[in-house]
Parts: C-alpha cells; structure tokens; sequence
C-alpha cells in the first residue's frame, strides 16, 4: 500500500465563550485536517490542533498549511502508511529536527494510524498495544478573569457536571491565583480533586512559596508553573514541595522527557499528542517516564473530533497515563465539530470510538462551512 494524494483542510470554529489563560485570550480555534489517501482506496484523516494560543514550538494554522503542503506532502508520496517510524525520521529531515513541525508530523501520525486501523479492520488502540481501560475520566480546566466568587461558582458547576478533576488557570498574579484556589476549594469542599497550571505564569523567585501556600487547601498538583526552560527552577521546586509537579511545555520530544526524569524536574510529564509530534512519539515518551517511575497526565491543545478519538485510543491503551485526561469532546469548549457522530462522553467519562481506524468520519458540509482560505505559494 502507497499514499498517494493528500488534502490539506484548514477550518476554524468558534469557542463558546473567550478563553483566557496567563498567556493570552482566544475565541476561535484553528484547526487544519488531513486527508491521506492510498493506492488501495483508503483514507486516513489526521489533525493539526494549534488549541488556544500558540505555544513554543511556534506552529500557526498559516504555517501548518504551508508546511504539510509544500514540504510533508511531497515526501509522502510512494510511502508505506505502515512505516510511520522512517516516515516520522524522513519528515524531521525537512522540519530542521525532533522539536520543529510537531503539529504537522502529528497530523499526518494520525492519519497513518487510521489507514492501518482501517486496513486490518481493528481500532488505533489496538495498533498501539491494546485497551488497558475501556474508559477513563475527564478534567475541565476553567479560565481566569473571574473574581474569586464568580470562579467558585464556575467550579461548583463543572463538579456538578460529572468531571473527575477541575485546574484552576493561573496567572503571574499569584496572589489573585491564590485567591481563586481557596475559593475554589472552599466551594468544593474537601477530597475533590483540584489542580493549578499558570501556564509558565510564575517565577522561580515566588513557585515555591505560592506551592506552599495552595497546599493548605488540597492542592492535587501543578501544571508548568514556571517557563519551560528554567530547568534550574523546576528541579528546585519538585525537591521542596509535596505536590506533585507537571512538566507540559518542558517536555516536547523524547530528549527532554530524557533531561525531565533524569535531572528530576517533575513528578510527572504532560502528554499533548500535537506538540509531542502524534500517537508513535507520544508513545516513546510514555515509555522514558514510565521507565523513569513517572506518570503522564495528557492535555490537548483542544482537537476537534479526530483529534479527539486519537487522544482517547491512546489514553485507554497506556498504561503510563492517569485515569483523568484532560479532554473528553471539542463540544465541551466549542461551538460545532466536524465529524459526523460526536465522540462518546458524558458525565466526565470518555471512551474511544469502536470502529476501525480512528472511528470517526468527516462531516462535509461541516468542513466546507468553517473552511478557511489559506494561499500557500507554488
């Protein structure tokens, strides 16, 4: 089997309300979908999910489009779908390394996985080693902006909504962050579990002390509080505190999942399909921390919906994952999808879908009302 066509479709859909982190504000993602296509007639889709606001490695919904199309697409060509391991090391020839073009090589990582799937008539899970569960809870993570009694009552919602855990977003207001938490906390009450990610927000001069101080309300954990390359900073706090600390924007490849676990930066490491490069490199860092005795909690980048099923295919077949993701349906956050049945998730508990493949299939008229015009040049 060869691919030899693929289809570049940028689309956009609007959040259901302004998403704002420490970073930035967005009230629109920016997705761009692939379409594999084969010499034996099947057709693999995959995903580029930009989320919210850019991150470090750079990638925009523009640059994605010029890069799967003038560069991934051509190398694609005459390839074996199955040979996603020298199509990935070919890839990273034209995207100048491991840590450039992860959305990208995910995107096409995803298709390819769906072309086998589809070919010997089994789900993704069980390409990637197997259900290990059949279904795993859902966290939702809530903005800031709000004032602390406002947040509270957000937070007391989405509870009563079914989700396993709830993230407070932080900010470099630590004090506002704090504020927030406890009025979170006090709403909540005691034992449900609450996170923090500041999204690189704080500094090394005040994590430490602000770790501290949320742990007098049942702090689970901390997402990246520090910017992903302050490796002094993070080392120092994973050894001074209790809570157990997340490396997200720290860790890309499988390098830095390395420097992670060896240097004892974090107790555990985020696992986000898009910006670690799709399911088979995701794999790979899974493997370095489990090995290392940590775990892997997954966020997103908010996917549409396959984006999504592949997110939950691999949370359901690794073992190194938590039993809370970060993720359950891009209905959650946004106004539509683009496939034709929505991914199964409901009372904050996600299952992959059943079908060969992926599962999913693409609404067309979907696609074509939230396409986007993107020129890239010949």
């Amino acid at each position: 089997m060869k691919i030899v066509r693929m289809d570049v479709l940028p689309v956009s859909i609007p959040h259901k309300t302004k998403y704002q982190l420490s970073l930035g504000s967005t009230e629109i993602s920016r997705n761009v979908i692939i379409k594999l296509y084969t010499d034996a007639g099947i057709i693999g889709l995959g995903e580029a999910s930009t989320g919210t606001l850019p991150d470090r490695t750079g990638e925009t919904q523009e640059g994605i489009v010029h890069l799967l199309t003038s560069y991934f697409g051509p190398r694609l060509m005459g390839k074996d779908p199955f040979a996603i391991e020298a199509i990935l090391h070919d890839l990273d020839r034209v995207s100048f390394g491991k840590h450039a073009g992860l959305y990208s090589k995910c995107a096409v990582d995803f298709a390819c996985h769906d072309i086998m799937g589809k070919a010997c008539g089994v789900p993704v899970y069980q390409l990637l080693g197997g259900m290990v569960r059949s279904e795993i809870g859902v966290s939702r993570s809530l903005p800031v902006g709000k004032p602390p009694n406002e947040f509270a009552k957000d937070v007391v919602s989405r509870r009563d909504e079914g989700y396993k855990m709830l993230t407070v977003k932080g900010t470099a207001d630590v004090a506002y962050d704090i504020a927030c938490f406890k009025a979170a906390r006090e709403a909540l009450g005691p034992g449900f579990p609450l996170e923090i990610d500041p999204n690189q927000a704080w500094t090394s001069a005040n994590a430490i002390r602000t770790v501290r101080r949320l742990e007098a309300y049942d702090l689970a954990g901390a997402e990246q509080p520090l910017p992903w390359w302050d490796y002094d900073g993070m080392i120092a706090l994973t050894a001074a505190v209790d809570t157990p600390i997340m490396a997200d924007e720290t860790v890309l490849s499988t390098s830095e999942a390395y420097q992670v676990a060896h240097r004892s930066m974090a107790n555990l490491i985020t696992l986000k399909l898009p910006k670690n490069g799709g399911l088979f490199l995701a794999k790979q860092i899974a493997a370095i921390a489990e090995a290392a005795g940590l775990e892997c909690n997954m966020g997103s980048r908010h996917p549409l919906g396959v984006g999504t099923a592949a997110l939950h295919h691999f949370a359901c077949s690794t073992t190194a994952v938590t039993d809370t993701i970060g993720y359950g349906s891009p209905l959650e956050r946004l106004v539509d999808d683009v496939i034709t049945e929505a991914i199964p998730f409901e009372r904050g508990v996600a299952r992959p879908p059943s079908g060969p493949g992926l599962g999913v299939e693409l609404d067309e008229k979907k696609m074509q009302k939230y396409a986007v015009k993107i020129t890239v040049d010949a």
